[in-house]
């Protein structure tokens, strides 16, 4: 009888850390995931939709689609964190979407006018308040947040692991 305790005991365990690790870990990983990939398909369609020099509006539809989706993807992240350091990343990333997306207009304003070296030139710009540190900015905030959350994931199933461990046949005798 003591055996079957202390084996459930280490399973309802092991089941709430992975529970743990799964709310606070991979579901996270996963939206952040697909937020971080919205916005490099909203990049690439921005870009192309310069090389097509007037051409592009598919491109342009594509760019509104993917912030569109990228915009959803952090509401969702925000209201579903339960934890301040990634609500805070959500709101960094946000704010680089916004200044991101002032500054695409600005390029479709200057492209639509037949000013496309002007265009190009902001779309490339190094600037701290350019379009390509926003950018980088977002992605880079993206990525370590997904780290920590592949690590929370990950030290959670390991202590779940060490739990059935711990607990496994040879104590149970």
């Amino acid at each position: 009888m003591a055996c079957l305790a202390v084996t459930v005991a280490a399973t309802v365990t092991a089941r709430d850390n992975l529970e743990e690790g799964r709310r606070h870990g991979s579901e996270d990983v996963q939206i952040l995931a697909e937020a971080r990939t919205a916005a490099l398909q909203a990049r690439a369609d921005e870009a192309l939709t310069l090389v097509a020099r007037g051409g592009g509006r598919d491109f342009e539809e594509h760019y509104q689609a993917a912030m569109a989706r990228l915009d959803g993807l952090l509401a969702q992240a925000e209201a579903d964190v339960s934890d301040a350091a990634l609500q805070r990343t959500v709101r960094i990333v946000r704010q680089q979407v916004r200044t991101w997306a002032g500054l695409h207009k600005k390029i479709r304003e200057l492209d639509d006018r037949g000013q496309y070296t002007d265009a190009v030139k902001l779309a490339t710009s190094q600037d701290a308040g350019g379009i390509t540190i926003a950018y980088l900015r977002l992605h880079d905030a993206l990525d370590r947040e997904i780290a920590q959350r592949n690590t929370t994931f990950t030290d959670t199933a390991e202590q779940a692991r060490r739990v059935i461990v711990w607990w496994g046949p040879e104590r149970s005798r």
